[in-house]
Protein backbone atom coordinates (compact mmCIF):
# COMPACT_ATOMS: atom_id res chain seq x y z
CA UNK A 1 0.00 0.00 0.00
CA UNK A 2 1.19 3.50 -0.76
CA UNK A 3 0.26 7.10 0.89
CA UNK A 4 -2.72 8.04 0.40
CA UNK A 5 -3.36 11.46 -2.23
CA UNK A 6 -2.54 14.45 -0.90
CA UNK A 7 0.06 12.98 1.84
CA UNK A 8 2.45 15.79 0.78
CA UNK A 9 0.03 18.16 0.93
CA UNK A 10 1.72 21.23 3.31
CA UNK A 11 4.82 19.78 2.82
CA UNK A 12 7.68 22.03 1.37
CA UNK A 13 9.40 20.97 -2.20
CA UNK A 14 12.79 22.68 -2.17
CA UNK A 15 14.54 22.88 -5.38
CA UNK A 16 18.18 22.28 -5.80
CA UNK A 17 21.46 23.15 -7.54
CA UNK A 18 24.20 20.98 -8.60
CA UNK A 19 26.00 22.40 -5.54
CA UNK A 20 22.89 21.80 -3.08
CA UNK A 21 22.25 25.37 -2.59
CA UNK A 22 18.29 25.99 -2.94
CA UNK A 23 17.07 27.52 -5.79
CA UNK A 24 13.47 28.42 -5.10
CA UNK A 25 10.66 26.30 -2.83
CA UNK A 26 6.95 26.14 -3.39
CA UNK A 27 4.32 24.90 -0.62
CA UNK A 28 3.07 21.56 -1.77
CA UNK A 29 -0.44 22.32 -2.54
CA UNK A 30 -1.49 18.45 -3.91
CA UNK A 31 0.36 14.93 -4.49
CA UNK A 32 -0.55 11.52 -6.49
CA UNK A 33 -0.84 8.48 -5.18
CA UNK A 34 -0.92 7.07 -8.25
CA UNK A 35 1.80 8.52 -10.71
CA UNK A 36 4.42 10.46 -7.57
CA UNK A 37 3.43 13.78 -8.91
CA UNK A 38 3.40 16.85 -6.93
CA UNK A 39 1.82 19.55 -7.22
CA UNK A 40 2.37 23.30 -6.17
CA UNK A 41 0.22 26.29 -5.84
CA UNK A 42 2.49 28.48 -8.52
CA UNK A 43 4.35 27.79 -11.15
CA UNK A 44 8.31 27.03 -10.77
CA UNK A 45 10.19 28.91 -12.58
CA UNK A 46 13.48 26.90 -12.13
CA UNK A 47 12.51 23.53 -12.64
CA UNK A 48 14.79 22.71 -15.95
CA UNK A 49 17.51 24.04 -13.74
CA UNK A 50 17.05 21.80 -10.73
CA UNK A 51 19.56 18.93 -10.03
CA UNK A 52 17.70 17.69 -7.67
CA UNK A 53 14.67 18.40 -4.92
CA UNK A 54 13.61 17.61 -1.41
CA UNK A 55 10.23 17.11 0.63
CA UNK A 56 10.39 19.12 3.75
CA UNK A 57 7.60 18.20 6.59
CA UNK A 58 6.43 20.71 9.11
CA UNK A 59 6.33 18.20 11.83
CA UNK A 60 9.58 16.29 13.06
CA UNK A 61 11.02 12.89 12.15
CA UNK A 62 8.66 11.27 14.73
CA UNK A 63 6.03 12.19 13.72
CA UNK A 64 6.14 12.29 10.18
CA UNK A 65 7.47 8.41 10.74
CA UNK A 66 3.96 7.70 12.41
CA UNK A 67 1.92 9.59 9.62
CA UNK A 68 3.57 7.23 6.69
CA UNK A 69 3.21 4.42 9.18
CA UNK A 70 -0.22 5.22 9.56
CA UNK A 71 -1.05 6.46 5.93
CA UNK A 72 -2.17 10.01 7.42
CA UNK A 73 -1.74 13.56 5.52
CA UNK A 74 -0.91 16.74 7.77
CA UNK A 75 -5.07 17.45 8.30
CA UNK A 76 -5.93 14.40 9.52
CA UNK A 77 -5.59 13.63 13.35
CA UNK A 78 -2.78 11.42 14.24
CA UNK A 79 -5.03 10.37 17.67
CA UNK A 80 -3.24 9.10 21.20
CA UNK A 81 0.04 7.85 19.86
CA UNK A 82 2.51 6.24 22.87
CA UNK A 83 5.78 6.91 21.17
CA UNK A 84 8.89 6.26 22.61
CA UNK A 85 12.46 7.06 21.62
CA UNK A 86 16.02 6.34 22.66
CA UNK A 87 19.67 7.08 21.68
CA UNK A 88 21.84 6.59 24.46
CA UNK A 89 19.86 4.30 26.43
CA UNK A 90 19.72 1.91 23.16
CA UNK A 91 23.41 2.04 22.79
CA UNK A 92 24.32 1.09 26.22
CA UNK A 93 21.22 -1.75 25.94
CA UNK A 94 23.38 -2.84 23.08
CA UNK A 95 27.03 -2.46 24.06
CA UNK A 96 25.95 -3.81 27.71
CA UNK A 97 23.52 -6.51 26.32
CA UNK A 98 20.71 -6.08 28.44
CA UNK A 99 18.15 -4.82 27.04
CA UNK A 100 14.65 -6.32 26.74
CA UNK A 101 14.03 -10.00 25.64
CA UNK A 102 13.23 -9.24 22.11
CA UNK A 103 11.63 -11.12 18.81
CA UNK A 104 12.29 -11.23 15.54
CA UNK A 105 9.06 -11.15 13.15
CA UNK A 106 10.17 -11.93 9.42
CA UNK A 107 8.43 -13.09 6.28
CA UNK A 108 8.90 -16.91 5.82
CA UNK A 109 12.51 -18.17 4.65
CA UNK A 110 14.44 -15.26 6.53
CA UNK A 111 13.92 -16.02 10.60
CA UNK A 112 17.92 -16.92 10.46
CA UNK A 113 18.87 -13.99 8.25
CA UNK A 114 19.98 -11.87 11.34
CA UNK A 115 22.00 -15.56 12.26
CA UNK A 116 23.61 -15.78 9.21
CA UNK A 117 24.98 -12.33 8.82
CA UNK A 118 27.12 -11.82 5.87
CA UNK A 119 30.86 -12.42 5.04
CA UNK A 120 32.13 -9.65 6.55
CA UNK A 121 34.81 -10.75 8.67
CA UNK A 122 38.38 -9.84 9.30
CA UNK A 123 39.38 -13.12 9.07
CA UNK A 124 37.39 -14.24 5.73
CA UNK A 125 38.93 -18.03 5.17
CA UNK A 126 39.11 -18.90 8.98
CA UNK A 127 37.23 -22.41 9.73
CA UNK A 128 36.36 -21.46 13.02
CA UNK A 129 34.18 -18.16 13.09
CA UNK A 130 33.11 -17.14 16.23
CA UNK A 131 30.04 -14.79 16.13
CA UNK A 132 28.34 -12.34 18.54
CA UNK A 133 25.83 -13.45 20.63
CA UNK A 134 22.52 -12.71 18.49
CA UNK A 135 20.58 -9.36 20.28
CA UNK A 136 17.13 -11.38 19.99
CA UNK A 137 15.94 -14.09 21.98
CA UNK A 138 12.92 -15.28 19.43
CA UNK A 139 12.51 -15.39 15.35
CA UNK A 140 9.61 -16.14 14.07
CA UNK A 141 8.08 -16.34 10.22
CA UNK A 142 4.42 -14.70 9.84
CA UNK A 143 2.87 -15.93 6.45
CA UNK A 144 2.25 -13.18 3.83
CA UNK A 145 4.26 -11.81 0.58
CA UNK A 146 4.53 -8.11 -1.14
CA UNK A 147 6.29 -7.85 -4.20
CA UNK A 148 8.94 -5.14 -4.62
CA UNK A 149 6.57 -3.64 -6.55
CA UNK A 150 3.76 -3.62 -3.80
CA UNK A 151 1.83 -5.62 -5.15
CA UNK A 152 -0.25 -8.41 -2.77
CA UNK A 153 1.51 -11.99 -3.62
CA UNK A 154 0.33 -13.65 -0.23
CA UNK A 155 -1.72 -12.08 2.15
CA UNK A 156 -0.22 -11.47 5.56
CA UNK A 157 -2.00 -14.42 7.94
CA UNK A 158 -3.24 -12.17 10.91
CA UNK A 159 -4.22 -15.36 12.95
CA UNK A 160 -0.85 -16.95 12.06
CA UNK A 161 0.44 -13.53 13.31
CA UNK A 162 -2.00 -13.09 16.60
CA UNK A 163 -0.81 -16.66 17.51
CA UNK A 164 2.64 -16.24 17.50
CA UNK A 165 2.25 -13.04 18.92
CA UNK A 166 0.99 -14.87 21.75
CA UNK A 167 2.96 -17.13 22.29
CA UNK A 168 5.97 -15.11 22.69
CA UNK A 169 4.26 -12.89 25.30
CA UNK A 170 3.50 -16.03 27.00
CA UNK A 171 7.46 -16.76 26.99
CA UNK A 172 7.58 -13.08 28.37
CA UNK A 173 9.23 -11.32 25.64
CA UNK A 174 9.19 -7.45 25.56
CA UNK A 175 9.62 -6.12 22.20
CA UNK A 176 8.97 -7.22 18.73
CA UNK A 177 10.92 -6.23 15.78
CA UNK A 178 9.16 -6.75 12.72
CA UNK A 179 10.83 -6.67 9.29
CA UNK A 180 8.63 -8.29 6.26
CA UNK A 181 10.36 -8.43 3.04
CA UNK A 182 9.02 -5.65 0.60
CA UNK A 183 6.38 -4.08 3.71
CA UNK A 184 7.41 -0.33 3.06
CA UNK A 185 6.48 -0.98 -0.65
Amino acid sequence: RREPNDFFRGFELRLLAADGSELERAEVSGSSATDGAIFTSGELVTLAEAHSWELRSPEEAPLLCMRTLMRLRLDEDLGEVDLRLGTTRGTNALLERDGARTAVLTTPGFADLLLIGNQDRPRIFDLEIRKPLPLFDAAREIPGRISASGDELEPLDLDRAAAVLAELEAAGTEAVSICLLHSAS
